[in-house]
């Protein structure tokens, strides 16, 4: 996704991006161990998401999608069932779409996998920190 926007009020943007015009977002942070949430699901992410565009007005904007799809399987050749001669077919298809944004889109909560290398990494460097306090 592509968004062109303007700045429309510079106080509330930097009051935003210094993290002061959200409350739930700062009541999410002051929450013990809520980063332990965050990594199945993202939720000061969202509400961030939320007013992520305080301070600034929408002018233009667009989304992508690309699907691409390979396919391959084996088949028996017309006619030659008996013969026992299997053919083989390959396809390859490609899709894509720009759709158009007329406005921002809204924030969504979702899942995150939770065992990724990087999840896994930064879990091990918890754990251990954590051990070494005690």
């Amino acid at each position: 996704m592509v968004y062109w926007q303007k700045v429309s009020n510079a106080s509330l943007l930097a009051l935003n991006q210094l993290g002061l015009v959200n409350p739930a977002l700062i009541a999410w942070e002051l929450v013990p161990f809520s980063f332990v949430i965050d990594w199945l699901v993202p939720i000061g992410a969202f509400l961030g998401g939320l007013t992520a565009t305080l301070g600034t007005t929408f002018v233009s904007g667009y989304e992508d999608r690309i699907v691409r799809c390979d396919l391959s399987w084996e088949h028996y050749r017309t006619g030659t069932f008996v013969s026992g001669t299997k053919g083989y077919t390959e396809m390859q298809q490609f899709a894509f779409q720009r759709l158009r944004k007329t406005n921002w889109d809204w924030p969504v909560p979702y899942w995150k996998n939770p065992f990724t290398s990087t999840h896994v990494a930064n879990a091990i460097a918890l754990l251990n920190a954590t051990s070494k306090r005690s």
